[in-house]
């Protein structure tokens, strides 16, 4: 499953660049800001759609919807308004950047998810350690 996956992202991609070029040539510096706004859209989807199902799922599956949320928003546009954009080469150049962060994101996501539970983990870890709240360290006897 994971091999047809894949396949079907490559398709999206190579299909979402065809002729992505020359535009991006032409106009490089609207390319990049069409691509920061394609990163921050997909970013804002995923966060907007983790915390709207926070409160009523688990954790995991509220990350997932959020990520499913950021990635399938673009997509779906993209595909519903692929026959009207042949004379809209700028709102065709947002799209195809839409697919960077599809490919990207998920890998970001994960290694920061991963920093945090860590960092949650060492916090949890600290409070163990200094035992209830107000109380004294634990130190070591002193050496006579």
């Amino acid at each position: 499953m994971t091999g047809i996956a894949v396949l079907g992202l490559l398709l999206v991609a190579v299909g979402a660049m065809r002729g992505m070029r020359a535009q991006i040539l032409e106009a490089p510096w609207q390319a990049a800001l069409l691509l920061a706004v394609a990163f921050l859209a997909n970013a804002g989807f995923q966060v907007v759609g983790a915390l709207l199902f926070g409160g009523v799922m688990e954790r995991s599956r509220a990350l997932t919807v959020g990520l499913v949320s950021g990635n399938r928003n673009i997509t779906l546009i993209w595909s519903a308004a692929a026959p009207f954009l042949a004379d809209r080469p700028g709102v065709e150049l947002l799209l195809a950047m839409g697919v960077f962060p599809i490919f990207m994101l998920p890998a970001a996501t994960r290694r920061i998810l991963a920093a945090l539970m860590a960092r949650r983990r060492d916090t949890a870890g600290l409070e163990r350690e200094a035992g209830p709240a107000g109380a004294a360290p634990l130190q070591e006897p002193a050496k006579p």
